[in-house]
């Protein structure tokens, strides 16, 4: 359900409920896209986020990208990945193994 302003600003990006927790990831694109994936959030939706502005920041390293979304805890343990959201703006990013 959309906030008293009429956006979702501070909502779960897998579903929709306000949350102060996050999540997020430092890596390639596909990296990114495919943390989205793991945690619910379908495929279209996933690569608009990482190529669209906000939620992007492009790292110095040419090709990697820091993707930091909303994300409860309910819906992070249902991803059964082990990873953790943590308070925003305290959120973890996850990297590939190099």
């Amino acid at each position: 359900m959309a906030g008293l302003d009429g956006t979702f600003r501070g909502s779960c990006v897998v579903c929709s409920t306000g949350t102060d927790t996050g999540i997020g990831w430092r890596g390639p694109r596909e990296w990114a896209i495919a943390g989205l994936r793991v945690v619910g959030v379908p495929e279209a939706a996933a690569k608009n986020l990482v190529t669209e502005p906000p939620g992007v920041t492009p790292d110095s390293t040419a090709g990697e990208v820091t993707v930091m979304v909303r994300l409860c805890t309910p819906c992070a343990d249902k991803s059964d990945t082990g990873m953790k959201p943590g308070l925003v703006p305290n959120v973890p990013l996850y990297s590939p193994l190099r």
